[in-house]
Order: structure tokens, then C-alpha cells, then sequence
């Protein structure tokens, strides 16, 4: 209970649910960026954020700009 594990894209925490026990995901991970629950960042050209669902998954929304000069 309470241990964390990282698969390639998220980090987990196990944790019991009623008389269930699961791997709730905590947050993001992009390369080697970890990345919070509705935070957005940037790594070079790629502005990246962590969404959460209604049931609770995660997903990345990565939007890649061509020109460097828009992020700034």
C-alpha cells in the first residue's frame, strides 16, 4: 500500500479502494519531465499537459509549435 511505481508515461500509487486495491495514477511523465495534474509545461518546441478524467485517468495534450519563438 501507498508505493509508487512509473511506467513510461505516468506514475502510480497503490492504494485500496472499499475491498479493492489499485494503481491510481498521480502524474505525467514525459521523458524526463514529470509533470502534475493540470499543470502545463514546456520542453523545447512541445508544451505539454497533464489532463485527468471524470474516472480518474491521465493523458498527455502535447501541442508542438514549428517556430521556438511562440513559447516565448
Amino acid at each position: 500500500m501507498n508505493k509508487q511505481w512509473k511506467d513510461q508515461s505516468f506514475a502510480y500509487v497503490c492504494v485500496k479502494e472499499g475491498p479493492d486495491v489499485k494503481f491510481k495514477p498521480i502524474t505525467c511523465l514525459y521523458q524526463n519531465a514529470e509533470i502534475q495534474i493540470n499543470q502545463t509545461i514546456r520542453v523545447n518546441n512541445d508544451e505539454l499537459k497533464c489532463v485527468q478524467n471524470v474516472e480518474g485517468d491521465l493523458a498527455i495534450i502535447q501541442k508542438h509549435y514549428l517556430d521556438s519563438e511562440i513559447l516565448k
